[in-house]
């Protein structure tokens, strides 16, 4: 056999047999050997070489056996750590974990207003440091970086290849690269709502679900799919991007420019532009006051109070969202879709008839739910996207 198929197979061993111990430990070098068909031999050297490494720890001795006790080990989660960043354009946050995922420290800070990509990225390096130096932790054992980015991304080339509105600069851009070739350890990134999805997927509200989708309902609008446990982002990595989507037959013959229809209809911004074009049939709402300022979330508090304009418009709002359910549970079959993003804060106006719609229109049952980690699903997702890359 060739030096290359050598090395490549023991590799492979190697991984086999830390899986195992990760998945199946405490585990003796005996059941080892048995689960995976490897010889004794060959176990003992690849364990012995992931204890020397830290990979692997001893942690006992096996207690239901006779004559010789085998010595048990499992998979050291403190071997090292991984970092999580979640890049917003109001706020970046970071989060380092163990190799099994928990999270061991957290930090969050705004983002920089005004700043081109490199001034931008020099912050998030000097941000990184300080993280890092204040939880105790040393670059020496980071082993991998996740990254979520708003923006279209090219998850392979580990590039941000569309615009991000609220990140001025920040398009054609090697982020990984430029992360990788700073802190000298792999990195991947991917879009933050497809990595929502996968942190809901894995801990959260679509825990253990294959087919599900993530609505960020916030400044903007944006989806993300999951479909037979593998994230669907497209050959040109636009999947899951719904605010393009129509919602009737009279939205054909307008020009809805880069927002889309039904963003220009739902989003946070949508929300507010058609409160503000209603001022003209309801002159004594709330909203007319001029010292209300309208955004969103002034809206749903009015709606609270009883003001006609502002239930109208929360009414539409969740027939959007209704229209949109319907029609990606009906075509995909999901299990459930999972409503996010800074709107979704008032889910006590919009759940329970989005759910309505889908139970009267749906031809199989679909839960529809609001996100369990509304301000950390991007950043748990780039953690458990990088884990896996590792595992």
């Amino acid at each position: 056999m060739a030096k290359g198929s050598i090395k490549t197979l023991r590799v492979m061993n190697q991984g086999l047999v830390l899986q195992l111990i990760r998945s199946g430990g405490p585990i003796s070098r005996a059941d080892i050997s048995k689960r995976t068909g490897l010889t004794r031999s060959a176990v003992s050297a690849i364990v012995s070489k992931l204890v020397a490494e830290g990979a692997v720890l001893a942690v006992g001795i096996g207690s239901n056996w006779t004559g010789r006790k085998p010595v048990l080990y499992e998979y050291n989660a403190r071997s090292g750590f991984v970092l999580g960043l979640d890049i917003g354009g109001t706020n970046i946050s970071c989060a380092a974990a163990d190799m099994v995922g928990v999270i061991v420290a957290r930090h969050r800070f705004q983002t920089p207003a005004a700043l081109s990509r490199h001034e931008l990225l020099a912050c998030l390096f000097t941000e990184m440091q300080r993280f890092c130096d204040q939880a105790e932790l040393s670059l020496a054992d980071l082993k991998a970086v996740g990254v979520a980015s708003p923006g279209v991304i090219d998850h392979v080339a580990g590039r941000v290849v569309g615009a991000a509105p609220d990140l001025p600069d920040w398009e054609d851009l090697p982020l990984a690269q430029l992360i990788q070739d700073r802190l000298g350890v792999p990195v991947l990134i991917d879009n933050d709502v497809h990595l929502a999805l996968l942190g809901e997927v894995r801990r959260g509200a679509a825990e253990g679900c294959r087919n599900a989708a993530f609505i960020n309902v916030s400044t903007g609008l944006g989806g993300a799919l999951m479909l037979d446990g593998r994230l669907h982002r497209g050959p040109r990595n636009f999947g899951g991007e719904i605010g393009y989507w129509l919602v009737g037959t009279e939205h054909l013959h307008h020009d809805w420019g880069v927002r889309g229809c039904l963003e220009t209809m739902t989003s946070g911004r949508g929300i507010a532009e058609r409160a503000r074009a209603g001022l003209r049939s309801f002159p004594q709402s709330l909203l007319a006051d001029p010292a209300v300022k309208i955004t969103a979330e002034t809206i749903f508090e009015c709606a609270r109070s009883g003001d006609p304009l502002a239930h109208q418009i929360v009414q539409e709002t969740a027939d959007y969202l209704g229209f949109t359910v319907v029609n990606l549970a009906s075509l995909l079959d999901l299990e459930v879709v999972i409503l996010g993003g800074g709107v979704m804060r008032s889910a006590d106006l919009l759940l329970s008839k989005v759910q309505e719609y889908a139970d009267r229109h749906t031809p199989v049952p679909v839960a529809v739910t609001v996100s369990r980690f509304p301000d950390e699903a991007s950043l748990l997702g780039a953690i458990d996207l990088v884990l896996d890359s590792i595992r």
